[in-house]
């Protein structure tokens, strides 16, 4: 698995999904992070001390008679940290994949290392 140094995952106590990825594209930096489930106006992304954290609640359907339940229902919290300062965050969620893209400042040059 190739890790990067522009960031790294902090996960607590909470659920975490587990489920993004990572990448550059054109220079700047991209999260995607798969939140199945969820409408755009129950998701909130803060952003302080180069660390992103995204939060939701994804509540179930108490009437429901589960058989199996193989989903999460409950708080999500995904933290971010980051090694850089971004020029900008634009977020945009669709087919429940929240997407961010971080602008890169052209002082500071990605760090990649191969772990």
């Amino acid at each position: 698995m190739m890790r990067n140094d522009s960031i790294s995952s902090i996960f607590e106590n909470r659920y975490t999904s587990n489920n993004f990825d990572t990448y550059m594209l054109d220079g700047d930096f991209y999260i995607d992070v798969i939140l199945p489930g969820l409408k755009k106006d129950n998701i909130d992304i803060d952003y302080y001390d180069k660390k992103i954290v995204i939060t939701s609640n994804r509540e179930c359907d108490e009437n429901k008679k589960y058989q199996m339940k193989n989903t999460y229902f409950g708080e999500i919290n995904e933290k971010f940290m980051l090694s850089f300062e971004p020029e900008s965050i634009e977020a945009n969620y669709e087919n429940g994949i929240l997407s961010l893209k971080l602008k890169r400042n052209e002082k500071e040059k990605p760090k990649i290392k191969f772990l």
